[in-house]
């Protein structure tokens, strides 16, 4: 996000999971994004930017990957239909392709939050944490999650819960995490398989966690673990 730039002094940042809006933001923090390289990049849109403008990156995927697997008894029969608004709204043509046995038991979530104030205070970011648990107490329950939202998927998918992911177009932020799963659009609603497994995503987790600690430590990451992120 532009707004979050140009950098306090006193803060050393590092890449991991990151995601470039636009290419302006690295345009215009160049000497940043290069004193701190290589750049971890939460898709490989953003890698292919930084790779444009000659800085070294790599693809860690979303940081909620690294989320704990649940505890299985906390499993229940209710299916979750989780959606946003823009892209990630509820489409129409999903919920006619949806498994009507499926849908009349799901419960709906909307998962967006307006945000009145940037930087947000100490008391917003209290009550947005406390939102973002709540969300992930419903889903740590699912049966299985519908959505077009990234940042339910990803999380989702680290917990060991089978995902649905369907949404109204293609993005770009999507090119990490459509290597896990199918990202379905409207012309492939009809094919969707329902008989969704959870994923074991283990051995990616611990090369996020190795890469991680290499960058705090100021490292260069293993090239197995790079290896790892980028199958």
């Amino acid at each position: 996000n532009e707004r979050c730039f140009p950098l306090p002094p006193q803060i050393t940042p590092v890449f991991f999971g990151y995601n470039a809006e636009s290419e302006s933001v690295i345009t215009k923090n160049k000497p940043l994004f290069k004193q701190h390289q290589p750049i971890g990049c939460r898709d490989n849109a953003t890698k292919s930017l930084f790779d444009k403008h000659g800085i070294a990156a790599f693809v860690t995927g979303c940081a909620t990957l690294t989320f704990d697997k649940r505890d299985q008894t906390a499993a229940t029969a209710l299916p979750v239909i989780a959606f946003g608004a823009g892209s990630g709204v509820l489409q129409q043509k999903l919920l006619e392709n949806v498994p009507k046995p499926l849908l009349e038991n799901a419960r709906l979530v909307y998962q967006r939050e307006p945000v009145g104030e940037i930087p947000l205070s100490d008391d917003s970011v209290a009550k947005m944490d406390a939102l973002a648990q709540s969300y992930l107490d419903v889903y740590t329950k699912a049966s299985v999650v519908v959505t077009p939202l990234l940042h339910v998927a990803s999380p989702c998918v680290a917990m060991g819960i089978p995902v649905v992911l369907a949404r109204r177009d293609w993005d770009d932020r999507f090119t990490a995490i459509d290597r896990l799963l199918p990202l379905y659009t409207p012309t492939e609603f009809s094919s969707i398989d329902w008989q969704v497994r959870p994923l074991d995503i283990e051995p990616l987790k611990s090369a996020m966690f190795n890469v991680a600690r290499h960058l705090l430590d100021d490292r260069k990451p293993a090239d197995d673990d790079l290896a790892t992120l980028s199958k």
